[in-house]
């Protein structure tokens, strides 16, 4: 390798680094699950029973006939796992399971799986 690449390829590995570190703590700081919905959604009362027949994709719309978008982690994310533990009261592999069988039988489609990324709010 050519000397004058040497710093510019430590300088990236350190920047590597760090960005790594910061994600790992963000992660810590912000491992509590969240639901987030678009504020066109007017709809607080979201007790598990809902929350499951939304992400078993049984329930497609608001009570306004708006659409229903669900995103989700990816399913190896201990985030995601956390989620589905606490909140649904059910494990990941059924959530999975679930969403397999509505792509296998053309009947529905799986969630959008989302990868966070870190972004201060306003």
């Amino acid at each position: 390798m050519d000397a004058t690449y040497r710093p510019l390829v430590r300088t990236r590995g350190i920047r590597w680094l760090l960005f790594s570190a910061l994600l790992t703590l963000a992660q810590a700081a912000f491992a509590t699950p969240k639901i987030v919905l678009n504020e066109s959604v007017e709809f607080t009362n979201l007790d598990s029973a809902y929350l499951n027949q939304i992400f078993a994709m049984q329930i497609r719309k608001w009570p306004s006939g708006q659409a229903i978008q669900v995103f989700i982690l990816p399913s190896t994310s201990s985030l995601h796992r956390k989620f589905v533990i606490d909140r649904l009261k059910i494990q990941a592999h059924q959530l999975d399971r679930i969403w397999n069988r509505m792509l296998f039988t053309g009947t529905g489609k799986a969630p959008t799986v989302s990868i966070p990324r870190m972004q201060c709010c306003k």
